[in-house]
């Protein structure tokens, strides 16, 4: 058993002091004594006050817990919302892509075709160039 020192606020006195009275030693006995306390050692009200910091403490857990969810849910929203606008874009990425790809080829094609046409053009007028100058003036040879 281990013993504690304590301020008892007993003092010695030559004389006699005043000593308490038996029903008061009766009273203060079961806590002399240091036995546990119990519910039923103290009113409701009491008990109460006693549980008041663990409530507080438990509802105010409660509280953070319940904001730190809807912020965790508010972040995975945002997160969710980002991600499809970050898969939208890079649809409209590729659309654009191959879009851009086919224009190409339709340019390339375009171009080609009138290097084509250029060519005969100029065949064309080599040709006729070459009649015209053996004609009679009328367009006939």
């Amino acid at each position: 058993r281990t013993v504690r020192q304590c301020d008892l606020d007993i003092r010695l006195v030559r004389d006699g002091g005043t000593c308490p009275t038996d029903a008061e030693v009766e009273l203060m006995l079961p806590y002399i004594k240091g036995d546990p306390f119990t519910y039923a050692d103290f009113t409701p009200e009491q008990i109460v006050e006693l549980q008041r910091p663990a409530t507080e403490a438990a509802n105010q857990l409660e509280t953070f817990e319940a904001e730190t969810t809807r912020r965790l849910d508010d972040a995975e929203n945002e997160r969710a919302t980002a991600e499809s606008r970050r898969a939208t874009a890079e649809r409209n990425r590729v659309t654009a892509e191959d879009n851009r790809v086919a224009n190409e080829k339709t340019r390339v094609s375009a171009e080609a075709e009138r290097a084509e046409a250029d060519k005969e053009a100029d065949r064309r007028d080599r040709t006729c160039g070459s009649r015209a100058s053996k004609s009679d003036g009328r367009g006939r040879p």
